[in-house]
This record gives C-alpha cells, sequence and structure tokens, in this order.
C-alpha cells in the first residue's frame, strides 16, 4: 500500500506548501508586471517604465513578442506576456492545492517545463537589457523585473516541491 497524500500525512504537506509556494510566487511574478522594468541609466533622465507600460506602448502583436526591442534581433516579453504566464503558473499552483493525489510521472515534467517556460520570460528580457541594450547609462532594468525573475524561479521551486517524491518516513512506502 503506497503512502498517502492527505494534506495531514508527510507526502501531503509537502504538496501542499509547493502548491502554497507556487501560488505566492506567481502573485509576486504578476505583480510586478506594474512596478518598474526599466528606467533611465545614469547618463540619461525621464521616468520608468513598467511591464504593463511596455505593452500599452506596443501594437498589434508586438504586445506579447518583440523581436527588435533594441536594434537588431531583440526579443523582449512585455508585461502582458508575464501576466499570463504568472496567471498560468498560479492555475497550476490552485490545481496542485486542490489535487487529492501527488502529481507523478508525464504530468509532473510537464508542469515543471511550463514553470520554468515561465520563468524564462523575465530572465530573456534581464538578459536582452544586458546584452543587447544601448548599456547602462542609457536604460538600465528596475526592481520590479528582478522581481518578475524571482517569481518565477519561486514558482518553479513550488512546482518541483509539489511535484517531487514524498520524503520516506518510518513505517510507510512511497507511491509505487
Amino acid at each position: 500500500m503506497g503512502a498517502s497524500t492527505a494534506p495531514g500525512s508527510p507526502g501531503g504537506r509537502g504538496r501542499v506548501a509547493g502548491a502554497l509556494v507556487t501560488i505566492a510566487s506567481a502573485g509576486l511574478m504578476g505583480g510586478m508586471v506594474f512596478a518598474p522594468w526599466l528606467g533611465p541609466g545614469s547618463a540619461s533622465s525621464g521616468s520608468a517604465l513598467t511591464g504593463w507600460d511596455i505593452s500599452d506602448i506596443a501594437t498589434g502583436g508586438q504586445k506579447w513578442f518583440i523581436s527588435d526591442f533594441f536594434d537588431g534581433f531583440s526579443p523582449f516579453f512585455p508585461g502582458l506576456t508575464v501576466l499570463v504566464a504568472a496567471a498560468i503558473v498560479a492555475l497550476i499552483g490552485v490545481g496542485l492545492l486542490v489535487a487529492v493525489r501527488r502529481v507523478r510521472g508525464g504530468t509532473a515534467v510537464l508542469l515543471r517545463l511550463i514553470g520554468i517556460a515561465a520563468m524564462a520570460l523575465p530572465v530573456v528580457d534581464v538578459a536582452i537589457v544586458l546584452t543587447s541594450g544601448p548599456g547602462s547609462d542609457i536604460v538600465f532594468f528596475q526592481w520590479g523585473l528582478i522581481g518578475a525573475v524571482v517569481g518565477g524561479l519561486g514558482g518553479v521551486f513550488g512546482i518541483a516541491w509539489a511535484t517531487g517524491k514524498p520524503p520516506l518516513t518510518r513505517g510507510l512506502r512511497p507511491d509505487a
């Protein structure tokens, strides 16, 4: 007989805790869309742009993905895309929270891959500002974009925690 994953059991506590971390991280990632993402560098003046401001300025398909944010190929994901990714991670967290049993196998791998893809969006944005941007003296990323990255990392960690194997406890065998 396999170990129970009910909320009070050893396996259930990890699933619930991981799901709660996933939901909180998705909330952080989504909230950071409305915080400053890009601001003026040390040699320029102006106001900071939030991820949502960038989505508002973009037109058409560029509300989801901007392939030439700076000169040449420099992919950038505006706030709308990151907000939708955060909502998907939050839905995964809620699903893991209400699940009767621990998610395993191919489903667990798929959920982890979705979490990694959601985390990659703000990571790509930071990397593009650092590598393709005009330089930190002109424009530099702000704390909102870093917060979105932290939220994405937390989402990946929470999904992995909730879908991982429960710890072995004395007298119980893990699910087969």
